[in-house]
């Protein structure tokens, strides 16, 4: 048999309710898939405008894994959407089949937008007290504009990610 997974959804970490995708569900069938002689390959449904990054590869490198274990095929095929995380995926396959009206690409990564509300709340009198050990540890919140060193420990993070993903889907 070929399994079938379906990588639909927010690509996330843990199950959300406004996504049909389950990471952890997901992982356990390529694991049982690549212990399974009668298991022939892998047909990745993609339809996803991606997501966690951390998430997106980790099922990546699951795939991986499988290939190399078992030297079977997995075949990507991209349905409406295979943005982002969802092409990342879609790199662990041998092949990647889709519809001609579909979109695929979306190389990239982000780590969401930082709100700085200090001018906000400075106005409308409010303050705010944050108790923290560790120079960066309240990194990314709100109540504090991010310094130049923070922007670039964050910049770094993502570059990082990015030439990882840009890398493999050039490999």
């Amino acid at each position: 048999y070929i399994g079938e997974l379906h990588i639909e959804g927010e690509i996330t970490q843990s199950p959300s309710a406004t996504s049909s995708y389950d990471q952890q569900w997901l992982l356990a069938r390529v694991k049982e898939m690549k212990n399974d002689a009668n298991n022939k390959g892998i047909l990745l449904y993609v339809d996803t405008p991606g997501g966690s990054s951390y998430a997106t590869d980790e099922m990546y490198t699951a795939l991986q894994e499988y290939k190399k274990a078992t030297k079977r095929p997995v075949y990507a095929y991209i349905a409406s959407e295979g943005a982002s995380g969802g092409y990342y995926i879609s790199c662990a396959a041998d092949r990647i089949i889709m519809n001609r009206d579909g979109w695929a690409g979306s190389i990239g990564v982000t780590s969401g937008t930082i709100y700085d509300l200090t001018g906000l709340m400075k106005k409308l009198g409010i303050k705010s007290n944050t108790i923290h050990a560790g120079k960066n540890k309240t990194m990314g919140s709100y109540t504090q504009p991010l310094t130049r060193q923070q922007k670039k420990i964050l910049q770094g993070l993502i570059d990082d990610a990015y030439d990882r993903f840009v890398g493999i889907v050039a490999e």
